[in-house]
């Protein structure tokens, strides 16, 4: 399978640990139709590095995936249309996307107990074109990239 054409849910999956079996997909929705990819409540799940193919998605939503602490490399992401992570207790940082040329909506950060915003700064600098609206916000206090003298 290499797209898939509206949405792909993964909820609620206790022993779900990767995402193996999607290597394949390069698109879940479009940037502008569809409703993309939503990660929530798979208290196992590690990371996205099953996601080697993907290279476009309306969003991605990462919910509630305790055992997570990276999203680990997604080395062919190219556009997104938003993406999104909260409420994430051992997530630190967004992993790399060193093809992501794009993020066309915007990215909320919010609600992860050990997530430094600073790792959020240094994911958009790496985007080539972000002029979208961005919020980070009670992730872990005091922790731009100012704050940490980054």
């Amino acid at each position: 399978m290499k797209a898939i054409t509206f949405r792909a849910k993964i909820t609620g999956n206790d022993n779900l640990e990767t995402l193996q079996g999607l290597e394949n997909v390069e698109r879940v929705g479009k940037v502008d139709e569809g409703e993309g990819l939503t990660l929530m409540s798979n208290p196992k799940l590690k990371n996205l590095e099953a996601l080697e193919s993907l290279e476009e998605s309306l969003f991605i939503h990462v919910q509630s995936n305790n055992a997570m602490r990276s999203f680990g490399t997604v080395p062919s992401l190219e556009r997104l249309g938003s993406l999104s992570a909260s409420f994430n207790n051992e997530l630190q940082d967004l992993g790399s996307a060193p093809s992501l040329r794009d993020i066309v909506k915007g990215m909320v950060i919010e609600k992860n107990k050990k997530f430094p915003d600073c790792e959020a700064e240094k994911y958009l600098a790496q985007v080539e074109e972000f002029d979208a609206g961005f919020l980070f916000e009670n992730n872990l206090p005091n922790s731009t990239c100012a704050d940490l003298g980054q």
